[in-house]
């Protein structure tokens, strides 16, 4: 049971906040101090919890069969989505570098390289076929309060500040093997799990906006599959109530976009 498993890791990781916060004997906001623990567990049972993500995958398959995609077509094109994604994804990155680089000022070789290189990779981007539904919006994340990148201002932050004096006089193969088995947000096996879980959902929607636009019944336009994909699926960027949003990151009430 998610909620459960989720209550129990909530406890579980508050207690160990506290005790690590009274050690140091530093003052500290305890609403801030309860919604960061709620966003680990929300990281935990989300994104570091394979489980839920099989789940997700199995749920998603489920669907897209019940909405009349063959599943010889929902398995495959699944799999093409995900490959384009991490592709997309990518070449997103090399673009990113580039224009920081250029921004910096470079000799006019280097410049005629990277601007080659520019041109290649948005090439990349045009012609991938996640793009025109990445840019109108099916590409999100799949939940909206989990925060899978480091805030330098939290309070986790300034502990394993305290922490790092101890870490730095252990060897590095220990703290490698301490982090690869908490998973932490600067593993390898993380980024993966994060991206994973992100584009399983996507993959999903790829799928049945295929099947609409190229079904030989009726097929849809791309607008129409868009707008029917975003109602078969959660859509994850409607804003939250406030109040609700509150109850949220209290961990009064879990994923609620569910």
């Amino acid at each position: 049971d998610p909620l459960a498993q989720g209550a129990r890791l909530l406890n579980q990781e508050l207690m160990n906040l506290v005790k690590k916060m009274l050690n140091n004997k530093v003052t500290r906001s305890g609403e801030q101090i309860w919604q960061e623990t709620v966003g680990i567990v929300k990281d935990t049972v989300v994104i570091k919890n394979v489980t839920t993500m099989m789940g997700n995958l199995l749920s998603n398959t489920a669907l897209l069969a019940m909405s009349g995609v063959p599943v010889v077509d929902v398995i495959k094109d699944q799999i093409v989505a995900m490959r384009a994604t991490y592709n997309y994804n990518k070449a997103q990155g090399k673009l990113f570098d580039i224009e920081e680089e250029l921004k910096r000022g470079t000799k006019p070789a280097r410049t005629r390289k990277l601007m080659q290189d520019k041109a290649r990779y948005e090439n990349d981007l045009r012609v991938n076929p996640v793009a025109d539904l990445v840019n109108a919006g099916l590409y999100q994340t799949i939940v909206e309060d989990v925060e899978t990148s480091e805030n330098p201002f939290s309070y986790t932050t300034k502990l394993e500040g305290l922490a790092e004096p101890v870490v730095a006089r252990l060897p590095k193969p220990v703290v490698s093997a301490a982090k690869f088995l908490a998973v932490t947000h600067d593993t390898a096996l993380y980024q993966v799990l994060s991206q994973l879980t992100q584009m399983s959902d996507f993959a999903a929607r790829y799928a049945l906006h295929k099947y609409n636009t190229t079904r030989t019944k009726e097929p849809m336009n791309f607008e129409d599959s868009v707008d029917d994909v975003l109602d078969t699926f959660i859509n994850y960027d409607i804003p939250t109530n406030k109040g609700l949003q509150y109850m949220n990151d209290m961990g009064l009430v879990m994923f609620t976009k569910y």
